[in-house]
């Protein structure tokens, strides 16, 4: 349970509950925006203000908490530390989306390293200009990650690497499938496949 306190509390499955405050070097979590887990049990979590940390649970039954924030000096960190949510494809990446830096997926390089691809370094056909604050991410039947910003709808996946990038269009043959707003809200997937669209205005789709 994330708050606006900067403050994360665990309920363990005996019911005592952990609270955490901070990463393992001593810097605050700040305010938690998402939570989620992926295939090999990390818990992600996305900070309004600190970036990205990753909680992986330690042998003594704690956690280890590793903070990923941006650096103006290195163009493969994170790109924002407006982190909201994320969700892991089916190839273990990790997806982020930050309001005001875009989408950005967490890879490892040749070497192993983490390294943030995103609109200032391998997404070179993210577009900059726009499509920059998003709140909310999903992964659909397909595979393909969908990207809910102040500006519309982003279709994404990626491979080897490259990153492709498909903008959702309304379609004027048929206007009753046109959204009402392009501002999103959240974006969830249901187990028929269907992608459930909420907007901030125009209502849910």
């Amino acid at each position: 349970l994330g708050n606006k306190n900067s403050t994360l509390f665990v309920i363990n499955a005996d019911g005592s509950r952990t609270t955490i405050t901070q990463d393992s070097d001593g810097n605050p979590i700040g305010r938690t925006y998402g939570i989620s887990q992926d295939s090999q049990g990390n818990i992600w979590l996305s900070s309004k203000d600190h970036g990205l940390f990753k909680m992986t649970r330690s042998a003594n039954g704690g956690f280890t908490v590793k903070n990923f924030n941006h650096k103006a000096d290195d163009k493969y960190s994170i790109s924002s530390n407006a982190a909201y949510q994320t969700v892991e494809d089916k190839q273990g990446n990790i997806w982020v989306a930050t309001y005001g830096g875009g989408v950005n997926v967490l890879t490892r390089d040749k070497s192993g390293k983490y390294v943030f691809l995103n609109a200032q370094n391998e997404m070179r056909k993210y577009p900059h200009n726009s499509f920059m604050k998003v709140r909310t991410i999903a992964l659909d039947k397909d595979g393909n990650v969908w990207a809910g910003t102040t500006d519309g709808i982003l279709i994404m996946s990626i491979q080897d690497k490259k990153v492709n990038i498909e903008r959702m269009q309304n379609s004027k043959e048929e206007p009753e499938k046109i959204l009402q707003s392009t501002d999103i809200v959240y974006l969830a997937s249901d187990r028929n496949g269907d992608m459930w669209v909420g907007t901030n205005g125009g209502g849910l789709a």
